[in-house]
């Protein structure tokens, strides 16, 4: 798990503690006061509405990890002639997985999810978050990187959705074994050439 992950867990995991103590604290008061039953109830609307929101974000924060850790795991198994760096800090945020081979630079987006992702030729949304905007902000990361080097490769970008998925989109892979695949297709740099772009993402 990246230290953006990590960080983001903690300080999920930190307000659903507060919300605990808060609600407890809370409950003891309207004792105190005498507040018993269903009348304390509107106490804990709030509490329990953030609650909701912050475990749900907790989830999907760990359903991730696990899926990136899955994916690394293939990845290392099967492309053990490639480079492979996971949770690439951008500045802001972090790219799960970057790899660096002969067929050039991968960056692959992993996402876990409960619901159906729904995609069309331009967009794939889950729920009403676009899911190509992360993307396209990622390769464009990697290509400035690159080019400020003076190198040149070709970048090509994925997603790897493990969930239900309606509809089509060319970056979109379903599992593992067609990702190594993709990966594999083509060869266009050197081993000199691989070497010295993964440097870029090894320091």
């Amino acid at each position: 798990m990246s230290k953006y992950i990590a960080n983001k867990t903690r300080r999920e995991l930190k307000i659903i503690l507060i919300n605990l103590f808060i609600g407890v604290a809370l409950f003891f008061y309207g004792r105190y006061l005498g507040i018993e039953g269903w009348w304390i109830l509107p106490w804990f609307i709030p509490i329990i509405y953030s609650l909701r929101i912050h475990l749900g974000i907790l989830r999907r924060l760990v359903s991730g990890a696990y899926g990136e850790e899955e994916v690394i795991r293939e990845l290392h198994k099967h492309l053990r002639d490639h480079r492979i760096f996971q949770n690439v800090y951008t500045g802001r945020g972090d790219i799960d997985v970057v790899v660096v081979g002969e067929g050039g630079v991968f960056v692959l987006e992993v996402k876990k999810l409960k619901y159906t992702v729904r995609a069309g030729k331009n967009s794939v949304k889950y729920g009403r978050k676009e899911l190509l905007n992360q993307l396209e902000r990622n390769e464009e990361y990697v290509r400035r990187l690159i080019s400020r080097e003076g190198l040149h490769t070709p970048i090509t970008s994925y997603l790897v959705i493990f969930g239900k998925i309606k509809g089509r989109n060319s970056v979109i892979v379903k599992n593992t074994k067609d990702l190594i695949k993709k990966i594999r297709v083509r060869s266009v740099l050197t081993r000199s050439e691989v070497s010295q772009i993964a440097t870029l993402f090894s320091r």
